[in-house]
């Protein structure tokens, strides 16, 4: 899979198939919208990416 980056918090050696991300995303289903709006809000604080006005450039790219 690309961008695998390891095994997270699930202890995962090698990444998931679509059937055990179904799986845990059925499990998670009544939270899903306040999840996806408190991860833009983070971001947002973060990084200042969803208005704009972060210090990283076009397409992520510090600087430009």
């Amino acid at each position: 899979m690309a961008g695998w980056t390891g095994p997270g918090y699930y202890g995962l050696d090698e990444p998931p198939d679509r059937a055990w991300l179904r799986e845990r995303a059925q499990a998670w289903r009544p939270y899903r919208t306040w999840v996806v709006l408190l991860l833009r809000v983070l971001l947002e604080t973060e990084t200042g990416e969803i208005r704009g006005t972060g210090t990283r450039g076009v397409g992520g790219r510090p600087g430009t």
